[in-house]
């Protein structure tokens, strides 16, 4: 947070409308990982939305992919 004169033309922060943020936030390459999600089966359809929702946030199309349980590792080891 800057607070000198002039600040506001300094910061690029969330300008745009919605929280779009303005300006290089991460690099990433094709095919790489941008959002994880890990739920119970009953909650699956709240975290699919979830994504749904998320990916507009990010530029460029996106796909989304269910592993199904070969990523998962166990609760006791988080």
């Amino acid at each position: 947070m800057l607070s000198c004169a002039g600040a506001d033309r300094l910061q690029t922060g969330m300008r745009g409308a919605f929280g779009k943020p303005q300006g290089v936030c991460a690099r990433v390459a094709i095919g790489q990982v941008l959002l994880s999600v890990r739920c119970k089966d009953n909650n699956s359809n709240h975290a699919q939305e979830a994504l749904r929702r998320a990916k507009f946030k990010f530029p460029g199309p996106l796909a989304k992919r269910l592993p199904g349980q070969a990523f998962l590792t166990s609760a006791v080891n988080a």
